[in-house]
Formats: structure tokens, sequence, C-alpha cells
């Protein structure tokens, strides 16, 4: 669902200046849904990007086309095929 971004500083523990920045260079790159709702801005993902850019960068790992280390981290990747297709 939307999420205002003060609730986003508050998950990824940063600040607001930060936050918004990335969205907005999510937003640029349509990857993320801006609604305004007065002074307040809530975002979304747009799960059709996000497959889409997820794909792009899984299939340029260079380990494994379905996960990634990063440090402590693995994040992996399985596409499910869309009915729509």
């Amino acid at each position: 669902g939307d999420l205002h971004v003060r609730a986003l500083c508050d998950l990824l523990d940063q600040g607001q200046p930060a936050v918004s920045h990335h969205l907005a260079l999510m937003k640029h790159d349509d990857l993320v849904e801006l609604r305004r709702e007065g002074k307040h801005n809530f975002y979304r993902i747009l799960p059709k990007k996000m497959q889409e850019m997820l794909g792009l960068i899984f299939a340029a790992a260079p380990e494994s086309p379905d996960s990634i280390r990063f440090a402590d981290y693995q994040l992996s990747y399985t596409p499910i095929e869309d009915d729509d297709e």
C-alpha cells in the first residue's frame, strides 16, 4: 500500500532529505507512484516496473541468475509467470 515519507524514513532509519531524494529518483524512473494528500506525499511501488528492474539486475549478476550476495545479505529472485502475458 501507500506509505507516507515519514513512515519510510522511520522504516529505513534515514533522514527525510535522503529518502525524498531516492523517492524522486525512483519516481523519475517510474518505479514508484506519488499520491499527494494536502501537504503530505504518499508513495507506492509499481510492481510491474519493479519486476522488470529486478529481472535486469539478476540477468546481469555474475554469480547466479537467482541470487545476489551483498555483504551479510543475500537477495533471491524467482520470477512468477504472469497470466496476462
